[in-house]
């Protein structure tokens, strides 16, 4: 009896890679092909030198020595990407010598790097993991944990490629010095002081960068036009209504959302808690003057005020 046996072929077709490399802002990234996990490699060197001279030139001049020098300001570098679609991460470390992250601030531990120029210090930028697959409010969830670096100003969420100053502004590097700078959070809302904003172009500026705002606006009107806030009323879910001003704001967002008004910051710090759910912000921009509330101080007065009571609000379990 004959018999023949057969055998499976070899597919001599092309390997199919199943992978995507793209450079998403100039950065090497893989992802599979589904595009439900990407990995990327971030970095950044800014490499400050910087020389002065002085006239007269002579050995009577004083001073002498002058600031001249080098100094590696950001040297950062680090992973970021996603995986499972709804899970992101970052790790990113800055060597920098004056970074603008946690890495650079003496406060936080920084720890000194005697091989960069300019005696840098180093630390962790952004260390952190976030899962976004919980939907109920938008799509905006997000349960997050670690060490992240926020923006919290204008300048803070640009490029610093793409700056018109030379620099960031101080205050924006030493409020970060000052327990965590002028952002909040709390059961995922998120807090932020932006006192200074006494106009409403000022206000608008800071409500574009948000969805899902809780807004404490109002004050003393500096004679301008209030009702020009509502041109975002897309972005704002409620709004808490401040000082003299406050039927101005109302009566500029009655129509499009729930207004409180409150008669001190205390209580509306309390009304913009009862009205955040997780993945809110809460917002002080109040397009007006402070001095109605804070004769003394002005808005910074009225900003360090608001911060106090939030911590303390909170601190006191909500009440």
């Amino acid at each position: 009896m004959l018999g023949c046996q057969s055998h499976g072929s070899i597919d001599s077709s092309p390997l199919k890679i199943h992978v995507v490399v793209t450079m998403p802002n100039n950065r090497p990234t893989i992802c599979t092909a589904d595009g439900a996990n990407c990995v990327g490699i971030t970095g950044r060197v800014h490499w400050d030198v910087g020389g002065y001279d002085y006239r007269p030139n002579t050995a009577a001049t004083v001073p002498q020595k002058l600031d001249s020098g080098e100094n590696v300001r950001r040297a950062r570098i680090g992973l970021a990407g996603k995986f499972f679609n709804d899970w992101n991460f970052a790790l990113i470390y800055d060597f920098g010598g004056s970074s603008d992250g946690f890495g650079g601030t003496g406060a936080a531990g920084a720890t000194p790097v005697g091989f960069l120029p300019g005696g840098g210090t180093s630390g962790i930028e952004n260390a952190y993991i976030s899962y976004t697959g919980l939907k109920p409010f938008g799509g905006k969830m997000a349960i997050e944990a670690g060490i992240m670096d926020l923006a919290w100003t204008m300048d803070e969420s640009m490029s610093s490629n793409d700056l018109p100053f030379m620099e960031r502004a101080s205050v924006g590097v030493i409020a970060q010095n000052i327990a965590a700078g002028d952002f909040r959070s709390a059961v995922g809302a998120r807090w932020y002081n932006d006192s200074k904003a006494t106009t409403p172009h000022a206000a608008i500026t800071a409500i574009r960068g948000f969805d899902h705002v809780v807004l404490l606006a109002g004050g003393r009107n500096k004679g301008l036009d209030l009702a020009g806030l509502a041109e975002e009323h897309a972005r704002v879910k409620a709004v808490v209504a401040l000082g003299e001003a406050a039927p101005i704001v109302r009566d500029a967002f009655a129509k499009w959302c729930e207004v409180v008004e409150a008669s001190s910051m205390s209580e509306a710090v309390a009304a913009a808690a009862r009205l955040a759910s997780p993945g809110d912000t809460v917002l002080l921009s109040p397009a007006c003057a402070s001095f109605d509330w804070y004769p003394d101080g002005g808005y910074p007065a009225r900003g360090d005020d608001f911060k106090r009571l939030v911590h303390a609000y909170f601190e006191e379990g909500g009440q």
